[in-house]
């Protein structure tokens, strides 16, 4: 291979040619090359090649070789013997950062593939690089212990979780023990060279100081420390010493202001690598208040990590407390701080303010916190007018883009400021306010209009406006804070919706946004049509993204009664504005999609005749957001991802909004059906192809609406939406399989509109079968095998009204899913009771539809045995599973020759216990349905609050200083005696509460409809229509009875029985 290295170099760099006939020759040669046992090695030599194009080639294709291995099998062991003896050495001479990141991904390939089963000395050879004294093989060992780790970074301490088929796990005594090893073994080890390194960190800087390399091993030892205690302490840590002298060397590296020259730009400050060290051990300090600033908040099977715990709250958590606050006001000090160390640091002081002992740390700096370090955060900034100006949409992208959110310093301030307002509002916000009133409101008021000092307070009234904003729910708490509010509202941001000032004006609409979007009457009541009327106005603004704040803002003013006549009246037009503002903003308007879905919702007479326009401009919108994701499968774009996603969802709105549309006949309706159909064919048609997956579940949200919708306005599907039966199915047991439960719309939409035509496809009702079988089969879950179970209902039911006709596909349908539901009920645990119940539901159907055949299919006697194994104790809340027996069990009373007399009439009884249990149900859902829906409603609404606000006793006063506030967490008992003990401690929720949501199997009923269980609601709160419905199952049971009772058996009919079915066989004739 020696000799052939050269030509390996040159097919390598040749793969990167602009000729695409010199990369297939260079893919050709080197696919000649891959079987040599060399091939790897010389891979991994020519990694560290100088050639720009040949070592990442190389590295690259060594990486993918390693990966895939585990399937093809091409490397033998020798070859990747040589690899791991050699691969610590290469990754020690690679200098270039993107080869030693792709050496560093084959490296992390072969500990998950061969460690330690294989590679058994790997721990010995990172150790003796460490010890090394070398530079280069320090960070070798470095780069390779953080790839080892990352392996077992999530590993449990279940040892139930072990694999006996992994040879990498023998002998262990759970999978999370070698990581556990390696922090103890190495630990100390990390901690002398972190020591070590941040002494050469913390000296001035020099030409060639080695400060930089320093500085990026530094940081790797910190990720490796974070991999090994972000999902749990290593019981290495359990050592106060040691702990101790971690967190000591963390608080010097953070106190140390960065000593990195001056970089222009704030948003490259990330990329230092000071700036760096210090996001990661902000994250780690982050991660011990909040998982382990409690010791009641650790599980009770980590006693290590309770003292880890104690420790850092009694040792450590006010000395972070300190470091954050010295970390934030750097940047006041001249030196710069990194948006994301900012965002964290915030972060963290706004969950060190419920803790007393943290707040006394906190509170002697809260005045210059807020004015010197949070107030300039919120404000309008020299790079917030550079977007603004050179790339409107790129501004409007960012500020409704709630990705940046998970990084804004804005937004962690603003977060910060309403955990003041909870908690301890007398102390900081109310002087903070009166501070903004003072500085800054006022004087923008007093200023000369177009001045310098004016275009000044312009840009810090943005930051009073979105200090307001977080602290709103205080505000308009109590009666003397809402008029005060309101009086603010009035004189300083309302006018602003006509300021000088563009930003000022997109700040105001949106501050009226966040405001319309609380109850607060007296706001709507005195200020509301004013507020809507100018924002509606703004779409006409001559900047995109005062357009794009007050489109927005319009899907709060919406919500509410009082501009209902003003909105109904101008809504065909502002519909038209927001299209065109949409268009305006090219990728960046889904901060306008809400707005467009709450127009459409509240006003469907006005906004549906334009549907056939606005659908085709949201077509439009579509195809130019997902293009590049489905012709590249570029997925890593989220916000365009995201955002064509909110597309495809406010196209099902629109369809779902036509049966609400009161003006129009019906045929009115279904020609308008028709007409979308054609216009939303070319996004349906391709949606089952693989690289439409991304956004499958959206694409089916339309497909079923458009099912339902044309279902319940036409006679029948169209001939295109058959056609897409096949393609889902095909798609199904392809790739598709993880997204059966967004299928189920479509899937009972054709069985329940279009059960005739089905049944007249080749191979159309066996396509359905197909489909539950599978997800019956061992590799789908219980949740899936009641999807399945449900759909076998549906066919079941549909297919037995056109019996006459298809009688051999509804015997073929019963037998198959008799036999599948018995079979698939053998595997299920002890503890589910809501899947054996529905499969038991299943094959009761299945003797409903053809009782004969079904039981000679199955055999009388297993049948017989699955009924009594199943209704011994008769504990069935849903009613629908009741009625699919008694069915079934009145089918079975008509067979011939197949039953005795007395099964026949124990049969009976059971049918009659079972109808006695409907008829009690339905009696108490009766009986209880007006308190029933007001405890509902009671229960929802502590429900929908519940989140963070509910974590904190708050009874709209201050907590004081001394005081802690009450979490939730804090006070879960270590113990519990089943999970709805956790439910109830983690929830606040009582456990009489809880009992009445699940009085039938977890829904209150509310006395109108048989609502069985959580799976006959869809997820909009709504109700699926069930074929069972539509039976009578009393009246069915007389009529069976009265058929077969010809014979000798109802003699053996007890007098209890015989009287109570007579009585029955009154009430459902009367």
């Amino acid at each position: 291979m020696a000799a052939d290295v050269q030509s390996l170099a040159h097919a390598l760099a040749a793969t990167l040619s602009n000729s695409a006939s010199d990369r297939s020759s260079a893919e050709a040669l080197l696919a000649q090359y891959a079987p040599h046992p060399e091939h790897a090695a010389a891979l991994l030599r020519l990694s560290a090649s100088p050639d720009p194009l040949v070592a990442p080639a190389a590295a690259l294709r060594l990486k993918n070789l390693v990966r895939f291995n585990r399937v093809n099998h091409v490397l033998p062991e020798p070859a990747r013997q040589r690899l791991r003896d050699n691969i610590l050495d290469a990754l020690a001479v690679v200098r270039a950062t993107n080869i030693e990141g792709v050496l560093a991904e084959t490296t992390r390939w072969l500990i998950f593939i061969d460690f330690p089963s294989k590679w058994p000395r790997l721990l010995d050879t990172v150790t003796e690089f460490l010890s090394s004294g070398d530079a280069a093989r320090v960070h070798a060992a470095l780069i390779a212990l953080r790839q080892l780790v990352k392996c077992y970074e999530f590993k449990s301490r279940d040892p139930a979780k072990l694999l006996p088929s992994d040879p990498n796990e023998l002998g262990l005594s759970h999978p999370r023990q070698p990581l556990e090893t390696i922090a103890a073994a190495l630990f100390p080890t990390l901690l002398a060279l972190y020591v070590h390194l941040d002494a050469i960190v913390a000296k001035s800087p020099a030409p060639n100081d080695g400060r930089r390399n320093a500085c990026l091993a530094q940081r790797l030892i910190i990720k490796i420390f974070w991999s090994c205690i972000h999902f749990m302490l290593p019981p290495v840590l359990a050592d106060s010493n040691h702990f101790d002298s971690w967190m000591n060397a963390f608080f010097t590296t953070l106190r140390r202001p960065s000593l990195h020259p001056f970089v222009p730009d704030p948003d490259d400050l990330l990329y230092e690598p000071e700036s760096k060290t210090k996001k990661w051990l902000s994250q780690i300090l982050s991660k011990f208040l909040k998982r382990y600033g409690s010791p009641k908040r650790i599980p009770i099977d980590e006693p290590w990590s309770k003292k880890v715990a104690a420790n850092f709250r009694d040792n450590h958590a006010e000395k972070a407390t300190e470091v954050m606050l010295e970390v934030l006001f750097t940047a006041s000090h001249g030196y710069q701080l990194s948006r994301r160390v900012a965002h964290i640091a915030l972060d963290f002081i706004e969950e060190a303010i419920e803790t007393a002992s943290l707040w006394a740390v906190v509170y002697p700096h809260v005045s210059n916190l807020l004015t010197r370090v949070v107030f300039p955060y919120l404000c309008f900034t020299d790079a917030d007018e550079e977007v603004w100006l050179s790339d409107p949409s790129e501004y409007v992208r960012k500020q409704y883009d709630f990705t940046e959110d998970l990084s804004s310093p804005r937004m962690a301030a603003s977060n910060l400021l309403s955990k003041m307002a909870d908690l301890r509002s007398k102390k900081t916000v109310f002087p903070f306010l009166e501070y903004l009133h003072d500085t800054v409101l006022n004087p923008y008021l007093a200023a000369t209009p177009h001045s310098t000092a004016r275009a000044a307070y312009a840009r810090q009234k943005v930051g009073a406006f979105a200090a307001l904003a977080a602290v709103k729910t205080k505000l308009i708490s109590k009666p003397e804070l809402s008029s005060t509010f309101l009086m603010i509202v009035r004189k300083h941001v309302q006018p602003d919706l006509h300021s000088e000032f563009g930003f000022l004006r997109a700040e105001a609409a949106w501050f009226i946004g966040q405001i319309a979007s609380r109850e607060w009457k007296e706001f709507i009541s005195e200020l509301g049509d004013q507020c809507l009327r100018s924002c509606v106005a703004l779409l006409s603004d001559s900047e995109l993204p005062v357009q794009a704040a007050a489109g927005g803002a319009l899907r709060y003013l919406m919500d509410h009664d009082g501009p209902v006549a003003l909105i109904r009246s101008v809504a065909p037009q502002l519909m038209q504005r927001l299209l065109n503002l949409m268009y305006n903003m090219s990728d960046s308007y889904q901060s306008l999609i809400p707005s467009l879905e709450k127009l459409i919702i509240r006003y469907p007479d006005e906004i549906m005749p334009l549907c056939l326009p606005v659908l085709q401009r949201l077509m439009a919108s579509f195809r130019h957001s997902a293009q590049n994701i489905l012709s590249e499968g570029d997925e890593e774009d989220d916000d365009l991802a995201f955002t064509a996603a909110q597309v495809l969802h406010l196209i099902s709105t629109i369809l779902s909004s036509v049966g609400e549309w009161s003006t129009p006949s019906l045929a009115e309706k279904k020609e308008l059906l028709l007409s979308i159909e054609k216009e939303v064919q070319p996004l349906l048609v391709p949606m089952f192809e693989e690289n439409h997956q991304v956004f499958v579940e959206e694409l089916l949200d339309v497909l079923g609406t458009l099912i339902v919708q044309l279902g319940e306005h036409n006679d029948g599907l169209t001939p295109f939406l058959r056609s897409m039966i096949g393609k889902m199915a095909r798609a199904f047991h392809e790739w598709a399989g993880d997204y059966v439960e967004q299928m189920m719309d479509a899937i009972e939409g054709y069985l329940l509109f279009d059960m005739p035509a089905i049944a007249q496809m080749d191979n159309g009702i066996n396509m359905f079968v197909q489909i539950i079988l599978t997800l019956w089969s061992p590799k789908f879950d219980a949740g899936d095998a009641v999807f399945g179970s449900m759909i076998a209902e549906y066919l079941l039911l549909k297919l037995n009204i056109v019996k006459p006709r298809q009688f051999e596909l509804l015997k073929s349908a019963a037998v198959q899913l008799g036999r599948g539901a018995a079979e698939r009920s053998l595997r299920t645990k002890d503890n589910d009771i809501n899947l054996p119940q529905r499969l038991f539901a299943v094959v009761m159907l299945c003797l409903y539809a053809d009782a004969e055949h079904v039981m000679k299919s199955l055999g009388v006697q297993s049948v017989l045995q699955l009924i009594g194994s199943q209704t011994g104790k008769l504990q069935f809340e849903r009613i629908h599973t009741k009625k699919s027996i008694i069915l079934g069990l009145g089918a079975m009373l008509c067979t011939n020759g197949l039953l005795s007399e007395e099964q026949k009439a124990q049969l009976l009884h059971l049918a009659v216990r079972l109808q006695q249990m409907i008829d009690s149900q339905r009696a108490s859902m009766a009986k209880k349905a007006a308190n029933a829906g007001n405890n509902f409603a009671a229960v929802s609404r502590e429900a929908n609050g519940f989140g963070y606000h509910n974590f904190i006793d708050d009874d709209g006063s201050d907590l004081e200083d001394d005081e802690d506030a009450t979490n939730v967490l804090d006070e879960v008992p270590q113990s519990f005696n089943s999970d709805m003990d956790r439910f109830v401690a983690e929830t606040g929720f009582s456990v009489s509460q809880l009992e009445e949501l699940s009085a039938t199997n977890g829904v209150i009923d509310i006395g109108l409809f048989d609502i069985d269980d959580s799976h006959d609601l869809d997820d909009e709160g709504g109700y699926r229509t069930n074929p069972i419905d539509d039976i009578n199952e009393g009246q069915y049971l007389v009529n069976r009875v009265k058929e077969s009772s010809i014979g000798s058996w109802w003699s053996r009919v007890s007098d209890h029985d015989r009287q109570w079915l007579e009585q029955l066989a009154k009430r459902v004739h009367s």
